[in-house]
Protein backbone atom coordinates (compact mmCIF):
# COMPACT_ATOMS: atom_id res chain seq x y z
CA UNK A 1 0.00 0.00 0.00
CA UNK A 2 3.36 2.20 0.11
CA UNK A 3 1.66 2.93 -3.79
CA UNK A 4 -1.23 4.71 -2.58
CA UNK A 5 0.58 6.37 0.08
CA UNK A 6 2.77 8.05 -2.48
CA UNK A 7 0.21 8.92 -4.76
CA UNK A 8 -1.67 10.94 -2.15
CA UNK A 9 1.79 12.70 -1.48
CA UNK A 10 2.07 13.47 -5.55
CA UNK A 11 -1.56 14.81 -5.58
CA UNK A 12 -0.73 17.32 -1.95
CA UNK A 13 2.54 18.32 -3.81
CA UNK A 14 0.87 18.83 -7.08
CA UNK A 15 -2.09 20.60 -5.64
CA UNK A 16 0.42 23.16 -3.69
CA UNK A 17 2.38 23.47 -6.84
CA UNK A 18 -0.87 24.53 -9.00
CA UNK A 19 -1.61 26.87 -6.57
CA UNK A 20 1.12 28.61 -6.40
CA UNK A 21 1.54 28.97 -10.22
CA UNK A 22 -2.00 30.22 -10.34
CA UNK A 23 -1.60 32.87 -8.05
CA UNK A 24 2.11 33.75 -9.68
CA UNK A 25 0.58 33.72 -12.86
CA UNK A 26 -2.39 35.63 -12.30
CA UNK A 27 -0.25 38.62 -10.76
CA UNK A 28 2.20 38.28 -13.39
CA UNK A 29 -1.06 38.65 -16.33
CA UNK A 30 -3.00 41.23 -13.88
CA UNK A 31 0.04 43.41 -13.19
CA UNK A 32 -0.24 46.66 -16.08
CA UNK A 33 2.82 47.37 -17.58
CA UNK A 34 3.49 50.53 -15.35
CA UNK A 35 3.40 48.00 -12.43
CA UNK A 36 1.03 49.41 -10.24
CA UNK A 37 -0.59 45.83 -7.99
CA UNK A 38 -4.38 47.55 -7.97
CA UNK A 39 -5.71 44.98 -11.01
CA UNK A 40 -4.29 42.18 -8.81
CA UNK A 41 -6.14 42.24 -6.27
CA UNK A 42 -9.78 41.00 -7.25
CA UNK A 43 -8.70 37.80 -9.02
CA UNK A 44 -6.38 36.95 -6.41
CA UNK A 45 -9.91 36.99 -3.96
CA UNK A 46 -11.52 34.89 -6.69
CA UNK A 47 -8.66 32.33 -6.47
CA UNK A 48 -8.99 32.02 -2.53
CA UNK A 49 -11.29 28.82 -3.25
CA UNK A 50 -8.61 27.26 -4.64
CA UNK A 51 -6.78 27.06 -1.48
CA UNK A 52 -8.74 24.21 -0.78
CA UNK A 53 -7.44 21.87 -2.90
CA UNK A 54 -4.40 21.17 -1.20
CA UNK A 55 -5.35 21.17 2.12
CA UNK A 56 -8.01 18.61 1.43
CA UNK A 57 -5.10 16.34 -0.20
CA UNK A 58 -3.26 17.23 2.49
CA UNK A 59 -5.90 15.95 4.97
CA UNK A 60 -6.56 12.41 2.74
CA UNK A 61 -2.33 12.34 2.60
CA UNK A 62 -2.14 12.14 6.74
CA UNK A 63 -5.37 10.69 7.84
CA UNK A 64 -6.96 8.55 4.65
CA UNK A 65 -9.78 6.95 6.47
CA UNK A 66 -10.95 9.69 8.25
CA UNK A 67 -11.35 11.94 5.17
CA UNK A 68 -12.48 9.41 2.76
CA UNK A 69 -15.96 10.13 3.11
CA UNK A 70 -15.02 13.85 1.08
CA UNK A 71 -12.85 12.59 -1.91
CA UNK A 72 -15.40 13.09 -3.91
CA UNK A 73 -16.13 16.51 -2.63
CA UNK A 74 -12.64 16.92 -3.88
CA UNK A 75 -12.57 15.17 -7.23
CA UNK A 76 -16.31 17.06 -8.06
CA UNK A 77 -14.70 20.26 -7.35
CA UNK A 78 -11.70 19.50 -9.55
CA UNK A 79 -13.97 17.77 -11.97
CA UNK A 80 -16.29 21.32 -12.06
CA UNK A 81 -12.41 22.86 -12.52
CA UNK A 82 -11.74 21.47 -15.46
CA UNK A 83 -15.02 22.05 -17.05
CA UNK A 84 -14.88 25.81 -16.21
CA UNK A 85 -11.62 25.78 -17.21
CA UNK A 86 -12.51 24.15 -20.51
CA UNK A 87 -15.91 26.29 -20.73
CA UNK A 88 -13.68 29.31 -20.94
CA UNK A 89 -11.14 27.52 -23.54
CA UNK A 90 -14.13 27.41 -25.55
CA UNK A 91 -16.08 30.21 -25.97
CA UNK A 92 -13.36 32.96 -25.45
CA UNK A 93 -10.97 31.06 -27.49
CA UNK A 94 -11.57 33.10 -29.99
CA UNK A 95 -11.72 36.35 -28.77
CA UNK A 96 -9.30 36.17 -26.03
CA UNK A 97 -6.61 33.29 -26.00
CA UNK A 98 -5.98 33.70 -30.06
CA UNK A 99 -5.53 37.48 -30.00
CA UNK A 100 -3.42 37.52 -27.06
CA UNK A 101 -0.97 34.86 -28.27
CA UNK A 102 -0.65 36.51 -31.68
CA UNK A 103 0.44 39.31 -30.03
CA UNK A 104 3.39 37.45 -29.10
CA UNK A 105 3.25 38.80 -25.52
CA UNK A 106 4.78 36.37 -23.20
CA UNK A 107 2.23 37.06 -20.13
CA UNK A 108 -0.23 36.08 -22.43
CA UNK A 109 1.66 32.88 -23.64
CA UNK A 110 1.93 32.10 -20.54
CA UNK A 111 -1.47 32.24 -19.07
CA UNK A 112 -3.17 30.16 -22.08
CA UNK A 113 -0.63 27.44 -21.91
CA UNK A 114 -0.99 27.53 -17.73
CA UNK A 115 -4.85 26.84 -18.35
CA UNK A 116 -3.93 24.34 -21.20
CA UNK A 117 -1.46 22.47 -18.62
CA UNK A 118 -4.01 22.82 -15.78
CA UNK A 119 -6.75 21.25 -17.39
CA UNK A 120 -4.50 18.23 -18.20
CA UNK A 121 -2.79 17.86 -15.18
CA UNK A 122 -6.47 17.89 -13.06
CA UNK A 123 -7.37 15.35 -15.07
CA UNK A 124 -4.31 12.95 -13.80
CA UNK A 125 -5.29 14.39 -9.68
CA UNK A 126 -9.21 13.23 -10.57
CA UNK A 127 -7.79 9.86 -12.30
CA UNK A 128 -5.35 9.94 -9.22
CA UNK A 129 -8.23 10.33 -6.87
CA UNK A 130 -10.66 7.78 -8.38
CA UNK A 131 -7.69 5.15 -8.04
CA UNK A 132 -7.24 5.74 -4.21
CA UNK A 133 -10.66 5.93 -3.79
CA UNK A 134 -10.74 2.06 -5.53
CA UNK A 135 -7.50 1.08 -3.70
CA UNK A 136 -9.07 2.08 -0.71
CA UNK A 137 -12.19 0.28 -1.05
CA UNK A 138 -10.27 -2.83 -1.97
CA UNK A 139 -7.62 -2.95 1.05
CA UNK A 140 -10.63 -2.47 3.50
CA UNK A 141 -12.98 -5.64 1.83
CA UNK A 142 -9.40 -7.76 2.13
CA UNK A 143 -8.92 -6.25 5.96
CA UNK A 144 -5.30 -4.67 4.39
CA UNK A 145 -5.90 -1.47 6.45
CA UNK A 146 -5.72 2.43 5.32
CA UNK A 147 -1.80 2.47 3.99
Amino acid sequence: MGVYRFLRGGIFVYDLLRLIVMLEVVVLFALPADGSGGAAFPLLAYMAPNALFPMMAFFFWLRPEEHRPYIFLYLSGKIVGIMANLGWLAFSFWNTALNLTVQGDFRSRLFVGSVFAMVALDGFSVLGGFLLDRGRARAVRSGGGAQ
